[in-house]
């Protein structure tokens, strides 16, 4: 039975946030609260399966897409809340990334067949952006895809792709002009994993966590109803892409809760007294202040942008 959504814009936001609050409280998994690094979607499947239900899984998403169709302070406050519980990360580059880019610039068919896979987590997504030679000059990548007929084949090489070893669909850059900018020859798509050509090396990390991996593609082959957009214009997609995670990026929380635990670890070590600590605490703290500061700047913002 598909979640009723409700309309929450109007509620005032102290109200708001406490309906937020009191759910989250009442529903969110136990277990997997506070994690110490990111967790796969077998750990977070239940919670987002639970949102899914809800029908609170795609905040920003509007109504008519099966979004809570939520003004960007009430995303602001709904993020705040599940970060104040210790909320996993869901896998969700479908529902800040993919979701609304297709929202604005995907066909009727694309929009019908991708979003309601996204809500139902049938569809899990990965970001392929980056190469080994392309990562700040993103402009630069070479992973390419060539029209034969009506396919697009892709070869190449993604790093960094977050969680890649969970997706069953991928969206990437791909060049597909050669001649023409930098920016002007390249398209987006969409690929699904399990195409023949396609391998994920995951890629470990100094503290042995393995969020990232290595994408290789070897003559993979996409339909070209995948491409979203116009071709050569994929380097409007991605900038828009970013755009709409931002209003999710950079709240303090995490990084306050880190800093409250690393006290506590030290104090119980007799680490506290240390002047060395001391200093290296004393430095983080200011750290976070300005964080802090600019953070609420930009949801000074948010807020007047609304009005």
């Amino acid at each position: 039975m598909a979640a009723v959504i409700e309309d929450l814009n109007d509620l005032p936001d102290d109200d708001f946030r406490m309906h937020v609050r009191q759910w989250i409280e009442a529903n969110y998994p136990p277990e997997i609260r506070n994690p110490p690094k990111r967790l796969h979607y077998k750990d977070t499947k239940p919670w987002y399966q639970m949102l899914s239900r809800k029908g609170w899984l795609c905040p920003g998403w509007p109504r008519q897409f099966g979004g809570m169709g939520l003004s960007p302070g009430k995303q602001l406050i709904f993020m705040e809340e599940k970060e104040r519980h210790g909320c996993a990360r869901s896998n969700d580059m479908g529902i800040t990334m993919l979701g609304p880019l297709l929202i604005r610039y995907g066909t009727k068919e694309q929009q019908d067949y991708y979003l309601p896979k996204i809500r139902t987590g049938e569809h899990i997504w990965c970001q392929d952006y980056s190469e080994p030679n392309a990562g700040s000059d993103l402009a630069s990548l070479r992973t390419e895809a060539l029209l034969d007929g009506d396919e697009w084949v892709v070869n190449g090489q993604k790093i960094w792709t977050s969680m890649a070893m969970d997706a069953n669909w991928i969206f990437l850059l791909v060049r597909t002009d050669k001649q023409a900018k930098k920016q002007d020859g390249i398209s987006f798509l969409l690929v699904p994993m399990d195409r023949p050509g396609i391998t994920v090396r995951p890629i470990r990390n100094i503290d042995m966590g393995d969020e990232f991996c290595e994408t290789f593609f070897d003559d993979v082959r996409v339909p070209n109803d995948n491409l979203v957009g116009q071709i050569n214009k994929g380097w409007t997609m991605a900038k828009n892409l970013l755009g709409f995670e931002r209003i999710g990026s950079g709240s303090p929380r995490q990084s306050s809760y880190a800093l409250s635990r690393l006290r506590m670890l030290a104090e119980r070590m007799g680490l506290w007294d240390e002047e060395w600590f001391q200093d290296r605490y004393t430095r983080l703290r200011l750290d976070l202040e300005d964080h802090k500061s600019l953070y609420s700047e930009f949801v000074a913002r948010v807020y007047r942008a609304r009005r």
